[in-house]
């Protein structure tokens, strides 16, 4: 009796660590398919879409009426690198960021910058639009030599140009 009573219960704890291994790979394969879901929903972010010169509102902008163009030079795993430009009517006056490294979350990028001709510091968000736009907003945080022009820009789309 005492033998058949050690065969169930050895039955019983197989049984328990086969429903234990079953119940792992469950969750391994359940946690496998989210994070290959959330990995899809980042995909259009792509460097052959986005790599390229970009003019607000699909403007190269003018000598004579001014510009503000953003030039992304390389997109790398979940970071971007990319430049601002912003210049006024005949040229003058004229900014320009430094090379901007930031990280995409989802498929906006935050980022802090220095203006290195206004001597100027900021930040800003540039968020990738499924249409192969961009749009940018740039808040200056630090003027030099006081307020005045620079890369400040309301929320503002951004077209290849």
């Amino acid at each position: 009796m005492k033998s058949e009573v050690l065969k169930n219960k050895r039955g019983i704890g197989k049984l328990a660590i086969k429903m234990l291994v079953l119940v792992m790979l469950i969750c391994v394969a359940t946690v496998c398919n989210s994070e290959n879901a959330a990995a899809k929903k980042k995909a259009y972010i792509k460097a052959s879409k986005y790599v390229g010169k970009y003019g607000l509102n699909g403007d190269s902008g003018s000598y004579e009426e001014g510009g503000y163009t953003i030039t992304i030079k390389k997109i790398y795993g979940n970071k971007v690198k990319f430049k601002l430009n912003r210049w006024g009517m005949m040229a003058s006056p004229s900014c320009t960021s430094n090379t901007i490294v930031a990280t995409i979350k989802g498929k906006t990028a935050k980022f802090k910058f220095k203006d290195i001709e206004q001597m100027q510091k900021g930040n800003g968000t540039l968020t990738f639009n499924k249409d192969k736009s961009l749009t940018l907003k740039v808040k200056v945080t630090k003027y030099e030599y006081g307020p005045g022009y620079g890369l400040d820009i309301k929320k503002s789309k951004f077209y290849s140009i």
